[in-house]
């Protein structure tokens, strides 16, 4: 079954549906840096899960996979971060071209260092709980000039090639 060009739906806790470029002809596959993981939490304005009582923009994704899942990035780049963070716990940050960049919190382990190159395929961390966390998670963010840009758009972009040129644009 095909889904509409004009958008993607990743099902979790939330559904979430991310407009799609007007010039995409095919439906993209998102490489979730977290194979099988739920996205449970979208990007935007939601009740803090641990006060329970005040609204917070969440300026991310959290994704839901058990503990020790593999986490990898959702584009190549160079790691330019990497160690605790106060709320993120263990973060992970990667620069992806001149502007653009994504990072990786409430990891349980990092497998990688600053001034690595890595690919789609290697090997960050495993999920945890680290920081300000309620549960087994990845936390991700992707901004752009400093500023967090929904990271559903980086996931849909066609072989990342939007992703890359971000920086260009």
């Amino acid at each position: 079954m095909l889904l509409p060009v004009s958008a993607i739906i990743l099902f979790g806790a939330v559904n979430l549906v991310v407009p799609m470029p007007k010039k995409a002809t095919t439906l993209p596959v998102p490489h979730l840096p977290v194979q099988g993981g739920l996205v449970t939490s979208g990007y935007g304005h939601r009740i803090d899960p641990l006060s329970r009582d005040k609204t917070r923009f969440h300026e991310g994704i959290d994704i839901a996979a058990p503990y020790g899942s593999h986490i990898q990035p959702i584009a190549s780049g160079i790691v330019v971060f990497t160690g605790s963070y106060v709320g993120f716990g263990k973060l992970v940050v990667i620069k992806h071209g001149k502007d653009l960049t994504s990072h990786y919190a409430h990891c349980w382990g990092v497998k990688v260092k600053v001034g690595e190159l890595v690919t789609k395929d290697t090997l960050l961390g495993f999920i945890g709980s680290s920081g300000r966390a309620t549960g087994p998670h990845l936390h991700l963010e992707v901004r752009l000039k400093g500023v967090s840009v929904n990271p559903l758009w980086a996931l849909t972009s066609r072989d990342h090639k939007d992703v890359n040129q971000a920086e260009t644009d």
